[in-house]
């Protein structure tokens, strides 16, 4: 099974993890993670190293900080790594966050299957509730292909599901994906995997969630930039400079036109029906400030209209915009 990156989940070029690159990814991984910096989401457990490595591009995006950062990181680094293994040649059964085991039970209802190198074969006692080691002999993991796999000292047995409850998710997650050969497995195969397995493929699909959402409201925020810039340029021109009189709701139903025109078909209506009136008035009176008045007409229709401030009331009426 060919390794993937750890953080853009393609493969290609992939470069193996070595004891400092490791150290020095799951080190930066922590303290973004701290700082709730980008990227905090990613997960790096040792376990994984078997199929994941790296991009020079992703490793540098993730290892890279800002240099007001260093003095802060090095005081960070001497007391993670005092209470946390980060060695790919030691025990590497801890996950980024130190509290929680890479090995550990990802799925209600199912029991891990590992086994410490160390003991004997004999312990016929403990009763294993999935699948055990003679029955990996037959069956292999849905992920990785193989029937055992190592989890730093331990031995990772395979872990058959009691109920179609992990099926169900594993066939969501590789849906979303396009992942057409775990589709293919899940029906051709016996479903099986290795715990640390599993939690890497949950891993990846958390990440490209929060990557999508990230995009998401990345490009929404762009639009908005535009189309606000776009409106208060308006307002200089016909409100300040012109002395016009508009309604607020015309400049909205402007700025939402405006927000349609900028997204070049990628976005509609129900994508911004959620931004308010109100909002819009709040930016505008955050960026002019005293320069234009936002108030409720004296007319009919009780409309609030939008004026520079220090206008002539007198020839308001003549410079409404309708």
């Amino acid at each position: 099974m060919a390794k993937k990156c750890f953080l853009c989940g393609s493969d290609g070029e992939i470069i193996d993890f070595n004891d400092e690159t490791f150290k020095n990814c799951v080190l930066k991984l922590a303290f973004r993670k701290k700082k709730h910096f980008k990227y905090n989401f990613v997960e790096l457990p040792s376990a994984s190293l078997q199929f994941v490595g790296y991009h020079t591009t992703c490793y540098k995006k993730v290892t890279v900080l800002n240099k007001k950062y260093n003095e802060e990181f090095l005081n960070f680094s001497v007391e993670y790594t005092e209470h946390n293994n980060v060695s790919t040649t030691e025990e590497k059964s801890k996950q980024l966050n130190p509290s929680v085991d890479s090995c550990a039970t990802v799925a209600e209802n199912e029991t891990s299957n590992v086994e410490d190198l160390a003991q004997t074969s004999g312990d016929s006692d403990t009763e294993q509730s999935t699948s055990t080691a003679s029955t990996s002999s037959r069956i292999i993991c849905l992920f990785c292909d193989h029937s055992q796999k190592r989890c730093g000292k331990k031995l990772v047995n395979l872990t058959v599901p009691n109920d179609d409850k992990v099926p169900l998710q594993i066939k969501n997650i590789a849906q979303n994906f396009g992942d057409s050969v775990i589709l293919s497995k899940l029906q051709h195969q016996t479903i099986a995997y290795h715990l640390p397995c599993y939690a890497v493929y949950q891993s990846k699909n958390k990440r490209s969630t929060e990557e999508s959402t990230h995009s998401n409201y990345s490009k929404y925020r762009q639009l908005h930039q535009f189309a606000f810039q776009s409106i208060s340029n308006f307002i200089e021109t016909e409100i300040i400079e012109n002395n016009k009189v508009m309604y607020l709701a015309q400049l909205f139903l402007r700025y939402q036109a405006l927000l349609l025109e900028f997204g070049n078909h990628e976005i509609d209506f129900d994508d911004i029906q959620d931004y308010r009136c109100e909002t819009l008035q709040k930016k505008l009176m955050k960026k002019f400030q005293d320069r234009i008045t936002i108030e409720a007409s004296m007319g009919i229709r009780n409309k609030k209209i939008v004026y520079k401030t220090d206008m002539d009331v007198s020839v308001m009426a003549n410079n409404f915009k309708l």
